[in-house]
């Protein structure tokens, strides 16, 4: 029989989706996998745009600190470093652009 799989529809703030089938033995419960639960995976595109890409079968749910895919596709501990790198300059940027608007309203 054909390996049991998870599809996982995926979007963004722009409108953009993309249905993402992953391997799965479908015997675990994911408790990060839920309508509007962050996700974070690598894509490859051979378009700068990135109109048009592929993704990187294994799915990251950084809330719950979960891979939706039983085999790893990716280095999980190098996939967990990057996904708290992106999260700390996410978070930069808010600061700064609060501190900024901050100023902005004290000149006034």
């Amino acid at each position: 029989p054909p390996p049991a799989t998870t599809t996982v529809m995926l979007g963004d703030g722009s409108g953009a989706r993309m249905e993402v089938r992953v391997p799965s033995a479908g015997h675990r419960k994911i408790r990060g996998l839920a309508v509007g639960a962050p996700a974070e995976l690598v894509v490859v595109s051979d378009d700068a745009s990135m109109a048009r890409f592929k993704a990187v079968r294994d799915i990251f749910l950084p809330a719950t600190d979960e891979f939706v895919c039983d085999y790893p596709f990716l280095e999980r501990t190098i996939m967990r470093a990057l996904s708290r790198d992106v999260a700390f300059e996410r978070g930069e940027r808010q600061r700064q652009e609060v501190q900024s608007r901050r100023r902005r309203v004290r000149r006034r």
